[in-house]
């Protein structure tokens, strides 16, 4: 380093001026450092983070398909199954959706719906739809209600059901031989690619949806069912359905619920 020393003064007045300068120097620098921070915090103001853009949540309103009037669920195959939501429905299901070979199904107790597999010209229908169909017959009858665990299940021919005039509405006599089915209580709730909420056996839901949940009778009433199963379905989905559409689905009686 070298050092410039005016010889006209005193080394005091050198020493003492070149203090003066490293303080001014200092003051340089402290100014800059000043600057650039008030001129980073100016750029940060000025360059927004990227924010992430919102999922934007799907609201479901469409117009209702002919077979969610009554019970309905798609078999594992592809088979449309439906059956009567009350007495009104049941003899509607029957008379008007019902082929005399049509497989019918029906609890060995009173309060069942009656459910038709819509064979739609074939002649035999496999197990596994036959399986799911008492499945979701049991499900939807007061054995739910009444947590009635297994549950025997008929099935007949449409031809083998006979209206008499003492019979009440929903009420059909049987005649012949019976096919007999012992099944569990059980269902699962999903959505198909058409945004229809269905309700039916494991195996079925799986195989047409995306699935969301599975029940099995519970504690836990179907309006609280209805909200969380509508939750579940925003969440996974990203699609809302009214609890009403999702009510009309679900089983009748109080639920379990666990995820699919």
């Amino acid at each position: 380093m070298q050092l410039t020393i005016d010889t006209k003064i005193s080394a005091a007045k050198n020493a003492s001026g070149r203090f003066d300068k490293a303080k001014k120097l200092k003051r340089k620098l402290e100014g800059t450092k000043k600057a650039i921070t008030e001129m980073e915090e100016k750029l940060r103001k000025e360059v927004k983070p990227e924010t992430k853009k919102k999922t934007e949540i799907k609201i479901i309103d469409r117009k209702q398909e002919w077979f969610e009037k009554f019970k309905w669920f798609y078999t594992s195959l592809g088979l449309l199954v439906v059956g009567g939501r009350d007495a009104q429905t049941n003899d509607e299901a029957v008379k008007s959706h019902a082929n005399p070979e049509d497989p019918v199904f029906h609890t060995e107790m009173p309060g069942s719906p009656f459910c038709i597999i819509q064979l739609e010209g074939k002649k035999q229908v496999d197990k596994k739809s036959l399986d799911e169909t008492a499945q979701f017959c049991a499900s939807n009858s007061r054995a739910w209600r009444e947590q009635l665990n297994p549950c025997e299940v008929m099935e007949v021919k449409r031809e083998q059901l006979k209206k008499t005039g003492g019979l009440k509405a929903g009420s059909w006599m049987v005649l012949g031989k019976r096919n007999l089915y012992r099944v569990t209580l059980k269902l699962a709730l999903g959505v198909t690619d058409d945004f229809l909420i269905m309700c039916g056996p494991l195996s079925a839901v799986e195989a047409k949806c995306t699935p969301i949940c599975v029940l099995t009778p519970g504690d836990t009433t179907k309006e609280e069912v209805a909200k969380h199963v509508r939750d579940m379905i925003e969440k996974k989905m990203k699609l809302r359905f009214s609890t009403d559409t999702i009510l009309r689905a679900l089983p009748p009686g109080s639920c379990h619920l666990n995820p699919a």
